[in-house]
């Protein structure tokens, strides 16, 4: 797009920028929607994280977000923040079924989730890196990896008892 459409259509390259990001993650917070209002079976919450982490580890969306702390700009987050929130309930609600209380649940949940979007995230960015220095080794599959303990960790351990 040559700068005199940009200026025509936005008046300013910030304003492209500003209506990049708005489009991009209320795609996101689409995607995120869509994947909440999906039924998973008992216990197989997995399936939600496996699904979470391809949502953010894709090119445009972890891009999104390192662009938009490069360059110290906000993402519009409530309405994103809000299907986070929902997918934090569902993953909750799983693990108080192998009994573990609601607030310990409702924790144990945040934390996963956290640590899952920022590992989605750093894996989007990093893909195009990591398959030079290791070729696809199925081994070093990190969301394969952190689904697998996250999962153990909240579910496997109390079906066992």
């Amino acid at each position: 797009m040559g700068h005199s459409s940009v200026l025509h259509h936005f008046n300013t390259v910030d304003a492209l920028h500003e209506a990049l990001i708005v489009h991009i993650a209320e795609k996101l917070t689409d995607e995120v929607a869509s994947l909440v209002n999906q039924s998973f079976p008992r216990p197989h919450q997995d399936s939600v994280t496996k699904k979470l982490f391809s949502l953010y580890a894709e090119g445009q969306y972890s891009k999104l977000f390192a662009w938009a702390i490069l360059s110290n700009r906000t993402i519009p987050t409530a309405t994103l923040r809000n299907q986070l929130a929902r997918t934090i309930e569902l993953i909750s609600s799983q693990i108080v079924a192998f009994d573990y209380d609601e607030k310990e649940a409702t924790i144990l949940a945040r934390r996963g989730i956290h640590l899952l979007l920022a590992t989605a995230i750093g894996n989007g960015l990093l893909n195009p890196i990591e398959n030079q220095l290791f070729e696809d080794d199925p081994a070093f599959d990190i969301g394969r990896w952190l689904h697998e303990m996250l999962i153990d960790q909240y579910f496997s351990s109390r079906m066992k008892s």
